[in-house]
């Protein structure tokens, strides 16, 4: 079962923010997929521990997002079944369910998709969905989905995949290209570009002092133009 959105917490981003930037990415990532697919991706045992800690409090939430659904499912039922006589007046005030509880949470939301809270936390939560686009390159140009990346990464492989987003973020850094789709040109271009390059370099002759490398004995020429 996958998910539409998912709530990333304050204290994951405490959790991991003093690791190095590749643990961080590794453990970033296993946390959205985890929260949006429902699966485990295989970590190194850093990142394993680290996400041992969050897996817990995504399990909470996707529990409580089912709860909701089916609670949604029962009232498209009809809800409750009436009493044989609604007209008595109950003895005591009926509890008010449409007034919003008082948690005492301070909570800072990108996008509300029906998110729950933990009651009597003091968070700060950012949903994240299966449509947010994610930074990539040095240069932080690249944006790209997790679904698309997944998606690069399957067709090219891993490794081309990545040379291609250096090759594109660099690409805007120096031109200050822009695309609505970063995606569709990796596929459409970016691809063959990096090919181009790669094979441009292999056929452009090595260099050596300034001059393209030779057969020519450089001491005999350097001897001859002492002699002339």
């Amino acid at each position: 079962m996958s998910y539409e959105s998912m709530v990333f917490y304050k204290s994951f981003y405490d959790a991991i923010c003093g690791l190095e930037k590749e643990l961080q990415a590794e453990i970033y990532d296993a946390i959205i997929y985890y929260g949006i697919y429902g699966e485990e991706k295989e970590l190194s045992p850093m990142a394993k521990m680290a996400f041992a800690l969050i897996k817990p409090q995504i399990d909470a939430n996707n529990r409580r997002k089912e709860n909701g659904k089916k609670g949604a499912d029962y009232g498209k039922l009809g809800g409750r079944p009436k009493k044989n006589n609604p007209t008595e007046t109950p003895k005591e005030p009926q509890e008010n369910h449409t007034e919003t509880p008082n948690v005492n949470a301070n909570v800072n939301v990108k996008v509300n998709d029906n998110a729950n809270v933990n009651d009597n936390a003091n968070v700060n939560v950012i949903v994240v969905s299966k449509d947010t686009k994610h930074i990539y390159g040095t240069y932080k140009h690249v944006r790209l989905t997790d679904e698309e990346y997944q998606k690069l990464c399957k067709e090219y492989g891993d490794t081309e995949t990545g040379k291609a987003i250096t090759y594109l973020d660099e690409y805007i850094e120096m031109k200050g290209y822009k695309a609505k789709s970063h995606y569709l040109c990796i596929r459409k271009w970016v691809f063959d570009a990096v090919k181009r390059s790669n094979q441009q370099a292999g056929n452009t002759p090595k260099k050596h002092f300034g001059t393209e490398r030779t057969d020519i004995d450089y001491a005999e020429l350097l001897r001859s133009r002492v002699v002339n």
